[in-house]
C-alpha cells in the first residue's frame, strides 16, 4: 500500500505463492480484499507472476507508524531461522486453508 495514507486498524499479513512456495508481506486495513481483488487477480505487479495466494498470517495493529515498522522488521527476517520459525507455526494447519482464484474458493493445493 505504498503512496496510500495508512488507515487504524491496519493488519500485516502474509501470503504464500501456491505456486513457488514464496511469501509476501504487507500491510492493508482488509487482507482479505486484497488478497482476492488485487495479488490474486494479478494487478500487483511484484506479486503476478507468483500467483495464486493463500493468506496465512495477519496480525491487525492500532497504530499504523507501528503496523509499518513491524511490516519493515518482519522483512528485514525474510528467509531467516526466526522468520520460518513464524511461517511454520502458522501454517500447521495448511490443509485446511482455502485459496481464492477465478472468483471462486477452492481448496489449497500446496
Amino acid at each position: 500500500m505504498r503512496g496510500h495514507p495508512l488507515k487504524k486498524g491496519m493488519f500485516i499479513y502474509i501470503l504464500r505463492s501456491i505456486k513457488d512456495g514464496k511469501h509476501y508481506i504487507g500491510i492493508s486495513n482488509n487482507p482479505e480484499k486484497r488478497l482476492t481483488e488485487y495479488h490474486n487477480r494479478g494487478l500487483v505487479q511484484s506479486t503476478r507472476h507468483r500467483r495464486p495466494f493463500v493468506l496465512i498470517y495477519k496480525e491487525e495493529v492500532e497504530d499504523p507508524s507501528l503496523a509499518r515498522k513491524k511490516e519493515i522488521a518482519l522483512k528485514r527476517m525474510k528467509g531467516g531461522i526466526q522468520f520460518k520459525q513464524i511461517i511454520d507455526k502458522f501454517t500447521a494447519n495448511e490443509n485446511e486453508k482455502r485459496v481464492w482464484s477465478n472468483g471462486r474458493m477452492h481448496p489449497s493445493q500446496g
